[in-house]
């Protein structure tokens, strides 16, 4: 891509570079400075959750979503669903001690879902595939799922009330958005038609799926990363993302 800007074959606005840190988004715009000098500054460098960001300020309404309750703090989100949890009956787990700690245990639990790219509904069909074929599963093993799908289902509705998002919803909306409005894939495969990614052995599999919608079979993407160097399956990522990258 960078001899392409060079040739004049191709805008450095239509190149879109991805990381996983601000730091390493600093460190990828310093050497496309190197490469191409002044031009670097019009090619856009962000996080992947940046990304999301402007994407949901862009398109959100597109599935009838309000962003206007902004970004959910850890101890919100937490708050946030402890607040509504009278408004679903739960089988499996009775009376909590500690509310909020319970409350707190389930959202990291579906954060651990989202990094996956299951979503809500995918998870209920999940349980409900459970209680069909019951036969290698133990009845309370079955509750506990069905609980859990309720608590994911509750939170992602209370989100959608308030016009909030927490931090991983920076990619799963988008992602929801752009498999809902292929139209909108399009626009992006469009305006970004070069796609740098860096330390790709550290994507989870959202991150994958959201360029993937746009970039498409005969897209430009360039994939940066050392399955050797992988830190963060402990969020999720996908090492599987580079050993299969194609």
């Amino acid at each position: 891509a960078c001899r392409d800007v060079g040739q004049g074959r191709a805008k450095p606005a239509e190149i879109l570079g991805t990381t996983l840190t601000g730091k390493a988004a600093r460190e990828m715009q310093e050497r496309l400075y190197e490469l191409i000098g002044w031009q670097s500054r019009q090619v856009p460098v962000m996080t992947f959750h940046a990304f999301g960001a402007e994407l949901l300020g862009r398109y959100a309404s597109h599935i009838g979503r309000s962003v206007r309750g902004g970004l959910l703090k850890d101890s919100q989100k937490t708050l946030l669903l402890q607040q509504h949890l009278n408004r679903v009956e739960l089988e499996y787990f009775g009376p909590q001690d500690d509310v909020y700690e319970f409350v707190e245990g389930v959202v990291g639990y579906i954060g651990q879902l989202q990094n996956a790219a299951i979503t809500a509904a995918k998870y209920s069909e999940y349980v409900a595939g459970l209680k069909t074929n019951s036969d290698d599963k133990h009845p309370s093993e079955i509750a506990e799922q069905a609980d859990l799908a309720r608590l994911y289902t509750l939170y992602e509705e209370i989100k959608k009330e308030t016009g909030s998002y927490y931090y991983s919803d920076q990619l799963t909306l988008p992602l929801e958005i752009l498999q809902n409005r292929p139209n909108l894939a399009e626009r992006l495969a469009q305006e970004y038609k070069y796609v740098l990614v860096d330390e790709y052995q550290d994507t989870n599999a959202v991150q994958d799926a959201l360029l993937r919608t746009f970039v498409g079979p005969t897209g430009n993407i360039f994939a940066v990363g050392d399955d050797d160097q992988a830190i963060y399956g402990f969020r999720g990522a996908e090492i599987n993302n580079i050993l299969a990258f194609a």
